[in-house]
């Protein structure tokens, strides 16, 4: 009897160990699926490396004169490590600095705190996106009303923010390893393939 209860306990490890393997092989196989779709759907490289049980995925190449990067990469250390999937085009269609993100409850006390956003006037718009920037003029004549129903359309599938910086447009999103997930950084990408449009006197569609 002294015997059955670590045996049992030994037994229960193991089989803890090989589903989390086969779970880790399935969800990786599952991301290799969805970057190598989204590569031959634009044309971008696909590379994949391994960090121990994990695979990163990666996506490189160009759409239009962009430099396109899509990759993986792991974050903080011991417990408190992640994975993120960012989005990174280079160079950014302007020549300004913005933040697209979505409302939330920090957001809302920072302005009590002074911290203004740009409003559109757009009640419902103005109630979902959080929008910054010191070029306020530069960024309203990119928020066009086609812009912002596009953004509207995306609402629920922004998950973190867009930064557009001098050198580039970037978006990063936690793990992507769910069907649904991988539908959301593709429409964020989109978008963010679109703003391209927007730059002055540039009007192509993707």
């Amino acid at each position: 009897m002294d015997i059955i209860i670590p045996i049992a306990f030994l037994a229960f490890i193991v089989a803890l160990i090989v589903w989390v393997v086969k779970y880790t092989k399935k969800v990786n196989a599952r991301k290799r699926q969805f970057f190598q779709d989204l590569g031959n759907k634009h044309n971008l490289q696909h590379l994949e490396t391994k960090r121990s049980l994990t695979r990163l995925n990666s996506l490189s190449g160009k759409i239009k004169d962009m430099d396109v990067q899509i990759y993986e990469h792991i974050v903080g250390s011991g417990k408190s490590q992640q994975i993120l999937t960012t989005v990174q085009l280079t160079p950014s269609p302007f020549d300004f600095e913005f933040r697209i993100g979505k409302e939330h409850f920090f957001s809302k006390t920072g302005k009590l705190l002074g911290m203004k956003d740009i409003e559109m006037g757009d009640e419902e718009f103005d109630k979902i996106f959080l929008l910054k920037s010191k070029e306020e003029d530069k960024f309203r004549a990119v928020l066009t009303y086609d812009v912002q129903q596009r953004l509207k359309s995306i609402s629920s599938d922004l998950t973190g923010s867009i930064y557009g910086n001098l050198g580039n447009l970037s978006y990063s999103a936690g793990v992507v390893a769910k069907e649904a997930q991988f539908k959301q950084l593709e429409k964020v990408f989109d978008f963010m393939l679109s703003l391209d449009n927007e730059r002055p006197g540039r009007k192509v569609s993707y």
